[in-house]
């Protein structure tokens, strides 16, 4: 799985190299590759894995969304008011219906 390195992880280990049962560093096939993701002919690290692409698809979109609601947010908040427009909402006005427009 993608996202996290072995001390983290609660799930046994699994070997990135074969995908068997047991940590890199203990693993005795390093002729045989299979991929612990897809079970492809690949070690789990290779960047081709078509499961590590889709992986690398979803949270690339999710982070383009997370980047438009960010700036879609800044664009709304920061904006400042247009003083023309509140001027003309005041002219003629007296002190008392501007309090009370404001709450």
């Amino acid at each position: 799985m993608f996202g996290h390195v072995s001390h983290v992880c609660k799930n046994n280990a699994k070997c990135p190299h074969c995908a068997g049962n047991h940590s890199h560093a203990s693993c005795t096939s390093r002729s045989a590759r299979k991929c612990a993701n897809c079970g492809g002919g690949h070690s789990a690290a290779y960047k081709g894995c078509p499961v590590y692409l889709k992986y690398q698809t979803t949270i690339n979109s999710k982070n383009i969304r997370l980047t438009n609601n960010y700036l879609n947010n800044m664009n709304t908040t920061n904006q400042r008011p247009n003083l023309e427009q509140i001027a003309k909402q005041l002219v003629g006005k007296s002190e008392a219906e501007i309090l009370t427009t404001q709450k």
